[in-house]
């Protein structure tokens, strides 16, 4: 295959990474892989050895179960990131509030661990005591997981800390203080409740008492004692109706107590909050109401004509109950339109909030619907007796004055009972106790996870060593580099004689075994077509070119053909040093100048064996391979010799090589592993097709192995590409 046609087949056939170039690569590489992975494992048991100790303890507390009213799953369906009631609901909402900020404080607080988490190296000149509880709380915070069992009710608080009694009393300080929360927020709702009916219960005790009195006093004055069974009858239905008025009144004064309370608390906040009037007054909650109030009504009149299980009475109610999920769900919208809940406490608050918001409007709602019930009986009221109405309006407040102070009697009674049952809302299932061993490091794990590291880093260096690796290291790569389309014909050992002054009467036995092998494989590949001069040139300079020309020049000598050896670098004397010559003042460059027609003495060196040294320094000898004399020298010289050997100067260093290489009839280019930059050899290959001389094939000098199936397997690679 001609120069350049080899040189374009290797340019364009795709370079690919195969599995062998792997094994070849990591073969290569093996002892930087190994020393990676030690390191890594070495370091990774240093650190499981020195690292502190951190001992971990566990408390598992059970939840209280979740109570919640329709309205209340309504919300826990929703996505505005709000809960239920205190005490159910999510438990992830319950894990928040464990591990929230204040928790964390009281429990710094309460144990002093200020000292021990911020010690007084670590704080900041003038540094303010609210900074440092800051940092204490992040600080903990990561030391402190909570987990759920799954399918339960039932959480694990776990603390990590160095010391094993510390961890166990953060471990139980922390469910003190997550109890003693809820029941705060529980307390303080149950006393606002109690407060609000402890200030109306006297009140209504003197509407009572002065309803009463009036009553007696009417009587006396206008000497009517009894009404007429008309005004009996129309005073119990609006008895009834005040009594169902008064209950929700009271329940809706009762829900605005609780939204007070709330509030107040979530004013400490800073954040703006929604009032009641303002949700009362937006178009849709009271186009909602007012809906409502009118299916009420209109449900009122269908259960006085049919029964309970009417069809026309349950689709009154189902639409009751849509308005009412409708009118939940526009509160819901207008409370938590501008909040931004990152407080698990401050989310259970706002949950509370809304589910209180939505009984305020449904409340308001029904009091509209009774209200309005009321009015046609207010009407057949009027249309009797003058005495008959007086005294039956006075008699209907004193019945509504006594069933308020009844009912408030009751919410007093019932207030107090539930005030006094608030009991703890978690129950501590086993409790936090020092433990016995550090649960971290865990050596075996750190030095596991430290060995497959090692394998990870060390496969990555291998790749990252790989990548910048410039040089050519090894057969495989050179062959790869040529797509095996370059034959290899020999393998020049590593010797120390490659080192010293090449001795013609006592040749290195390696380097001449190897050069009689290189010889026959370029005889074999010549086939009929004989290159008589061939120039042997190096993509580097010290790539051994000079040496190996000698051996195969002696070889191709005992084989009887006439050889001249040729030293062709005339800006440095390179092959006459090696050969221990003296200097010649005559040689190549007198042979090639114009005009010089002297025969130039030859230096035997062995029989069949002639040697031409460079002769006189030439610091530009561009113009003598260029002149026609060179050529014409070349020729004369081809029918004297069979064979012509042009040992140039490296073809990375001038362009002395590649006008040398025009002159003769075959290159063979010559490669130090270890040595020779893969850049260079890709230039050397362009800069020999670009001349359009053939390049007869490789030698490969330094060759590390002299294991014999390292030689059987480069001698089969030689075959091949022969």
């Amino acid at each position: 295959m001609p120069a350049f046609e080899r040189d374009e087949t290797i340019d364009k056939e795709p370079n690919e990474l195969t599995i062998n170039d792997l094994f070849r690569m990591f073969k290569r590489r093996f002892p930087w892989f190994l020393l990676v992975v030690v390191i890594t494992i070495i370091a990774t048991l240093i650190y499981a050895f020195v690292s502190p100790r951190v001992y971990e303890s566990s408390v598992t507390i059970k939840l209280s179960a979740a109570s919640t009213s329709s309205i209340s799953s309504f919300l826990q369906d929703l996505p505005f990131g709000i809960g239920g009631s205190t005490g159910g609901g999510s438990i992830l909402t319950e894990i928040e509030m464990i591990t929230s900020k204040g928790n964390i404080e009281r429990v710094i607080r309460n144990i002093g661990l200020l000292d021990i988490l911020i010690p007084t190296e670590r704080r900041k000149p003038g540094e303010p005591e609210q900074a440092l509880i800051s940092r204490a709380v992040d600080s903990l915070s990561e030391q402190i997981s909570v987990n759920p069992v799954k399918n339960t009710n039932i959480v694990k608080i776990t603390a990590a800390f160095p010391e094993p009694e510390l961890a166990a009393r953060i471990a139980n300080e922390l469910a003190k203080v997550y109890n003693e929360s809820l029941y705060d927020i529980n307390k303080t709702q149950a006393k606002e409740k109690l407060r609000f009916i402890e200030a109306q219960l006297p009140i209504s005790k003197a509407a009572l008492d002065l309803s009463i009195q009036k009553v007696r006093e009417y009587k006396e004055a206008k000497q009517i004692f009894l009404i007429s069974e008309e005004a009996k009858a129309l005073l119990e239905v609006i008895a009834d109706f005040d009594k169902q008025l008064n209950a929700k009144k009271m329940e809706l004064q009762t829900t605005q107590a609780g939204i007070a309370a709330i509030r107040e608390k979530l004013s400490a906040t800073n954040e703006k909050l929604i009032s009641s009037e303002t949700i009362s007054i937006n178009p849709l909650v009271s186009e909602l109401r007012s809906k409502l109030t009118n299916l009420n009504i209109e449900l009122a009149s269908l259960e006085k004509l049919y029964p309970a299980t009417d069809p026309r009475v349950l689709q009154k109610k189902k639409s009751i109950e849509e308005t009412q999920k409708e009118l939940s769900k526009q509160v819901v919208n207008i409370v938590t339109s501008q909040q931004k809940i990152d407080n698990p406490i401050y989310s259970t608050l706002m949950g509370e909030l809304v589910t209180k918001e939505i009984d305020y409007q449904l409340y308001a709602a029904t009091i509209e619907a009774i209200e309005n019930g009321r009015k046609e009986y207010d009407q057949r009221m009027k249309q009797l007796p003058v005495l008959e109405q007086e005294l039956t309006e006075i008699l209907r407040e004193e019945s509504i004055n006594e069933q308020v102070y009844v009912a408030l009697y009751k919410s007093y009674i019932d207030a107090q009972i539930a005030e006094a049952g608030i009991v703890d809302q978690t129950y501590i299932v086993d409790a936090a106790e020092p433990p016995l061993y550090a649960a971290k490091p865990q050596k075996k794990l750190i030095v596991a996870i430290g060995g497959v590291l090692g394998v990870f880093l060390g496969i990555l260096f291998v790749f990252v060593l790989e990548y910048l690796e410039k040089r050519i290291m090894d057969i495989d790569e050179l062959s790869k580099m040529t797509r095996e389309a370059v034959p290899i014909f020999g393998f020049f050992p590593k010797t120390k004689a490659g080192l010293l002054p090449i001795n013609p009467q006592s040749p290195d036995r390696a380097l001449t075994e190897a050069a009689e092998t290189a010889y026959t494989r370029v005889h074999l590949n010549e086939h009929e077509q004989v290159s008589k001069v061939i120039a042997i040139t190096s993509p580097e300079r010290g790539s051994g070119s000079s040496t190996l020309a000698y051996y195969l020049a002696q070889t191709i000598a005992r084989s009887r053909e006439r050889v001249l050896l040729i030293d062709g670098a005339l800006r440095y004397l390179n092959l006459s040093k090696r050969l221990g010559l003296p200097h010649q003042p005559t040689g190549f460059s007198q042979a090639i100048s114009e005009g010089f027609s002297e025969r130039i003495p030859v230096v035997t060196l062995q029989p069949y064996l002639d040697f031409l040294p460079a002769g006189k320094h030439d610091e530009h000898p561009l113009s003598l391979f260029r002149g026609k004399r060179f050529e014409e020298w070349i020729s004369a010289m081809a029918n004297e010799y069979d064979r012509i050997l042009i040992d140039t100067p490296a073809m990375s260093e001038d362009v002395d090589a590649s006008m040398i290489i025009k002159r003769t009839e075959g290159v063979l280019l010559v490669v130090h592993l270890g040595k020779t930059e893969k850049s260079s050899f890709e230039k050397a290959l362009r800069d020999i097709a670009y001349a359009q001389i053939p390049l007869l094939g490789l030698l490969v000098n330094k060759c590390q192995s002299d294991n014999r199936f390292f030689r059987l397997k480069n001698e089969s690679r030689i075959a091949k590409n022969a």
